[in-house]
């Protein structure tokens, strides 16, 4: 990477072609706006130009240097607070800029979902450069970068600070990066499937790669980084894209990645009706909650007993019309399911090659998944799936959005989904163990073509069946002791999952 180089006096002429006030842009729609008062629209139109006059310095494989007061005092928050935004130009186009502009063309940076709308300002400063055209949306931007800044700016001795917001987002994308990592390497007893390994080795990546970028980028200080990536602005965007694509749409999939949310909320939704276990706060939520999505309750969530299985058939995979055949035949093989494998087991002529190889028929449809704008009205806000509440019929309201995320943090987004998760997967394979299930049942399950062949697919497909069986005593006899332990199994977790463990380390 080469560093652009100029001597003092063609600095100071590019200082003064940019500097000047365009008389006649004054006239323009931006200086006449009636949302802002007439010192922001004078900071717009300033920022605007000096951005404007920036473009004539950028060139490829470069990068920018301006020294100190170029486009305005020096901003050092430790010994004084800018009085206005104009007092921090030189911060916004010396620092925080440089270093975006040359991330933002580097051909090896990948994106995740939605990754734009929750941290729309590289998008915006990429365009920029690509472009060579200031648009609206890139100052507004730039604006809410130095709103930010004033807004949080303050001594070291106060408890909030833009140095201090730095340091809690990074603590924050380490913490979460780390309990990524541990779900990788200690998925429960039961085997990961190989998309839950794909979809977790991409999030890290991804996550590794931004935090790197975020603290120690080669050719550019420690201070520049900071600002350019940890300004209070975008430190909120990287705490709120740690949270709602992480935190929740990784975490509904850390949930149920091999149907253990299914299997348990099901569970407990029959042994609540049928009156088996006391409430566990987090489950009821949980089970509330998942009525929005599409995974859980595929049909309509059971509120009697006689639809219990079939409920979870459905949610399985299961076609309408073959669930409840299903279910009536386990009337007569609840008690008989390891007999009738072993039996139709010694009946089996085929080789161990031929049986390891062998193309198992899959019925029934794809399964249904929950997605996060499914739960989240506060996600559908931030990624413009749902039009916002506008104030004054001119502007978003703001409040409608802060009042919508506080009362979902509140409600379950500060829960950890994937640990929840991993609970599960302790609650299915407990259940397993404790009433003897052999882990073998009837072919013809539901199979994930990724690696439906696989003898560890076939375990957990056959675990889920003989679990199965605990729906049909829910629906057909809940006087059975099977029952009773399956409560006793569940109740057993109901501390560890009100615990503060579960809560979401961003």
């Amino acid at each position: 990477m080469q560093k652009l180089k100029v001597s003092a006096s063609e600095a100071d002429s590019v200082l003064q072609s940019v500097m000047p006030i365009d008389l006649v842009n004054r006239g323009s729609a931006l200086f006449y706006t009636n949302h802002l008062d007439e010192d922001d629209n004078d900071n717009l139109l300033d920022l605007h130009l000096l951005l404007v006059g920036l473009l004539d310095a950028l060139q490829p494989g470069t990068r920018l240097i301006c020294r100190d007061g170029f486009f305005g005092p020096t901003w050092d928050e430790s010994r004084q607070s800018a009085p206005t935004r104009k007092a921090l130009f030189q911060t916004l186009l010396a620092d925080v800029l440089p270093p975006l502009l040359h991330q933002v063309l580097d051909e090896r940076a990948f994106k995740i979902d939605h990754q734009d709308d929750f941290m729309p300002f590289h998008k915006l400063v990429k365009e920029y450069e690509t472009t060579q055209v200031v648009t609206l949306p890139f100052v507004f931007a730039a604006q809410c970068l130095l709103e930010s800044i004033l807004a949080v700016q303050g001594p070291p001795s106060d408890a909030v600070t833009v140095a201090s917001v730095g340091a809690y987002a990074t603590d924050a994308m380490r913490r979460v990066l780390q309990h990524l990592q541990t779900f990788k390497e200690s998925p429960g007893e039961l085997f990961s499937p190989p998309h839950t390994k794909r979809n977790l080795n991409v999030t890290v990546a991804w996550l590794g790669n931004t935090l790197r970028i975020a603290t120690t980028y080669p050719g550019f200080t420690e201070n520049e980084v900071a600002r350019a990536w940890l300004n209070p602005w975008m430190a909120g965007q990287h705490v709120l894209m740690t949270t709602m694509t992480l935190g929740l749409d990784t975490g509904i999939f850390l949930l149920d990645d091999i149907g253990q949310g299914r299997l348990v909320l099901h569970l407990y939704n029959a042994l609540r009706i049928r009156d088996h276990v006391a409430p566990v706060p987090v489950l009821d939520m949980l089970a509330d909650l998942f009525e929005q999505g599409k995974s859980v309750w595929a049909g309509s969530r059971p509120n009697a007993p006689g639809g219990f299985l079939k409920a979870h058939l459905l949610a399985w995979g299961y076609e309408a019309k073959d669930a409840p055949v299903v279910a009536a035949s386990s009337r007569n093989q609840a008690g008989e399911v390891d007999a009738k494998t072993a039996h139709r087991d010694s009946k089996d002529r085929r080789s161990k090659f031929q049986k390891a190889h062998a193309k198992m028929q899959r019925k029934g449809r794809t399964l249904n998944v929950t997605e996060p704008e499914h739960l989240s009205r506060a996600y559908r806000l931030a990624t413009y799936m749902e039009a916002p509440v506008m104030r004054n019929e001119k502007l978003p309201s703001m409040r409608d959005l802060q009042r919508t995320m506080d009362a979902e943090w509140d409600r379950y987004l500060h829960l950890d989904f994937g640990a929840i998760g991993l609970l599960f997967r302790e609650i299915w394979t407990h259940l397993v163990r404790t009433l003897g299930f052999s882990g073998v049942g009837p072919q013809c399950p539901q199979f994930d073509p990724d690696w439906r062949e696989t003898q560890e697919n076939n375990q957990i497909h056959n675990e889920n069946l003989c679990l199965q069986t605990l729906l049909f005593y829910c629906d057909e006899d809940p006087a059975s002791p099977k029952l009773a332990v399956a409560a006793e199994v569940l109740a057993s977790y109901a501390t560890r999952l009100e615990t503060d463990v579960l809560v979401a380390p961003a």
